[in-house]
């Protein structure tokens, strides 16, 4: 597959392997499926690793990446070194995936909108990336701790002291990530579409110190109710909420709307051209929506998948390069 700076457009029929295309160009970008895809399901039958390469045009010049992926682990070299983190890679290839039939965002559980965020801010910003594992690996170290020693063991108390800090400095971070993503969702154009961080942790005075309280007195169980992995983002559409009240129509406009600034956020944070990596993307878009991706395509790589290779409206004056895919084997007509 030879790619153009244009539209490359992978058609074929339905289940003839046009995702799975579009997923192996995405996880070269993200090192993550979008499809929430574990390891070994990304690896050729019989086979015990699969192996994606890729060279990009970025403001620092060329960079080769190459990616290999077995059940144990994901290995990535730019350049023939080995980026610091997972989260320093994806900052130097930002990519953006939609599908318009994609309602999970909206629809799905708490933890699905949780984790968008995290990934997103994450690519867009690696010290959010650090952060969050930091909290994460204290988290850990908590549920351990309790299983070996009593709640008011000394070791608790100041792994206690641990997570709250934590908790303070991701929580700060995104807040501060999640004003900035917010301005580039409501300042497209007037919307009804609304964007809310609804925090699970509001403190009246000092969030570490209050944190630490009702970690030492409240939760001596594994669980802990409060802090930053327990933030929820919620849709809104004309002041309601989008999942209890939007229609069909109005939650894929809500979503391309997101997507439009998904794109502006990772671009304005990585300083590089997105990506573009859309599944069959005018089939639920209405004319106002055709009109406004058109014009984003114009303008940076996009790859897409359709039935039918005269699917891309004809106004579209860019390089285009079709591929046929057929149970699983691409070929350029």
């Amino acid at each position: 597959m030879k790619p153009v700076s244009g539209i490359n457009l992978v058609y074929g029929e339905n289940g003839a392997g046009k995702t799975n295309v579009l997923e192996g160009v995405y996880y070269l970008q993200g090192l993550n499926s979008f499809r929430g895809a574990r390891r070994g399901d990304l690896i050729q039958h019989g086979q015990s690793f699969a192996i994606l390469q890729q060279s990009v045009d970025t403001q620092e010049g060329v960079k080769s990446a190459v990616i290999r992926i077995d059940v144990r682990g994901v290995g990535a070299l730019v350049n023939s070194r080995r980026p610091p983190s997972y989260a320093d890679y994806r900052h130097q290839f930002p990519a953006i995936y939609f599908s318009p039939e994609n309602y999970n965002l909206v629809d799905g559980s708490p933890a699905l909108r949780r984790q968008y965020l995290d990934t997103l801010f994450s690519a867009a910003d690696p010290d959010y990336a650090q952060r969050l594992r930091t909290y994460r690996r204290i988290l850990l170290h908590r549920k351990a701790a309790i299983k070996r020693q009593p709640s008011s063991s000394a070791l608790l108390t100041a792994i206690h002291h641990q997570v709250a800090l934590s908790a303070e400095r991701l929580t700060n971070r995104k807040m501060a990530l999640f004003s900035r993503f917010k301005k580039a969702f409501s300042g497209q154009e007037e919307s009804p579409c609304g964007l809310q961080l609804k925090m699970a942790f509001y403190p009246k005075v000092s969030y570490r110190e209050e944190m630490f309280q009702r970690l030492q007195k409240e939760f001596t169980g594994m669980a802990v109710p409060i802090g930053p992995h327990r933030d929820e983002l919620e849709f809104t559409f004309q002041g309601k909420s989008a999942r209890a009240f939007a229609s069909r129509g109005q939650k894929r406009l809500l979503l391309f709307q997101l997507k439009l600034a998904e794109l502006a956020f990772l671009e304005a944070r990585t300083e590089e051209e997105a990506i573009l990596v859309l599944d069959d993307p005018f089939s639920e878009l209405d004319e106002r929506g055709v009109s406004r991706l058109k014009d984003i395509l114009r303008t940076r790589q996009a790859f897409l998948s359709a039935l039918t290779p005269d699917a891309l409206p004809k106004s579209i004056d860019v390089p285009v390069a079709t591929f046929h895919i057929s149970s699983g084997v691409l070929s350029s007509p």
